[in-house]
């Protein structure tokens, strides 16, 4: 069981809760596995690491994942925007959250079902926290500001950049004491949260300096290797849809 005590993907505290053990093996599992690729990085994943806490038990290979995660969608960032904002506990401070949209360019699991519902127009939206409220004595607590703006989560991963996300739609957003709706989505669409494990994006920097035994797949919240060596197994995010879709998964 981990700890989590930096991700910032689930937000309000809710981790999914029995994930379930790993898939069969991918036919390359006796190969060499890649490297992690340092030299060159642009992406700046801070500003998905801030807060947040909670248990799970790691998976050891996308196969795993991509199981038990109803959502499972490749495609690239098309931007942010400002999220509900919602109480943290009575009388405490805000709980801020961004929305970050996800153009699907290629659905994996989950998303042809949703598409004209809560997946409009082939996009999805993830939410995730903005890091917690900074302390400011000088007003009232539902005045303290967000660790994290949203101009640092469009600096920080600007739209372009590829992503696969394991998601989860959130139904349980209207149990809690809203402060601010933030940007209207159109009726029906979900919010989603994902998978500490489950938000990986190629960093093009480090793609453009990789060597051939390198991978440039970083991710969201945890290091990519925290389930195991699996998960390196892909050097870019095309190789791991592909792995996905060779194990199994594909719409």
């Amino acid at each position: 069981m981990r700890n989590l005590t930096g991700p910032v993907l689930l937000t309000a505290g809710l981790l999914m809760a029995g994930c379930a053990g790993s898939a069969e093996r991918p036919t390359a599992a006796g190969s060499a596995l890649p490297r992690v690729a340092t030299k060159g990085a642009t992406l700046d994943l801070s500003v998905l690491r801030g807060s947040g806490g909670g248990d799970y038990t790691p998976l050891d290979s996308p196969e795993a994942l991509a199981k038990v995660a109803p959502i499972v969608a490749a495609g690239v960032v098309d931007g942010f925007q400002p999220g509900p904002t919602f109480e943290s506990h009575k009388g405490g401070p805000p709980n801020y959250n961004v929305v970050l949209r996800v153009k699907v360019t290629q659905p994996i699991k989950g998303v042809k079902e949703r598409l004209g519902t809560s997946i409009p127009a082939g996009v999805i939206h993830i939410l995730l926290s903005q890091g917690g409220a900074y302390r400011d004595d000088s007003t009232s607590v539902v005045g303290w500001r967000p660790r994290r703006t949203i101009e640092e989560f469009r600096k920080a991963l600007p739209a372009g950049i590829s992503v696969l996300a394991f998601a989860w739609e959130r139904h349980d957003l209207h149990e809690l004491p809203l402060m601010d709706a933030g940007t209207q989505l159109r009726e029906g669409t979900a919010l989603l949260r994902v998978h500490p494990q489950g938000f990986i994006l190629e960093d093009p920097g480090l793609a453009a300096n990789r060597a051939p035994d390198e991978s440039a797949l970083v991710s969201g919240a945890e290091r990519l290797t925290f389930g195991g060596g699996e998960w390196i197994r892909s050097k870019t995010l095309a190789e791991m849809v592909e792995r996905l879709k060779r194990n199994g998964f594909g719409e």
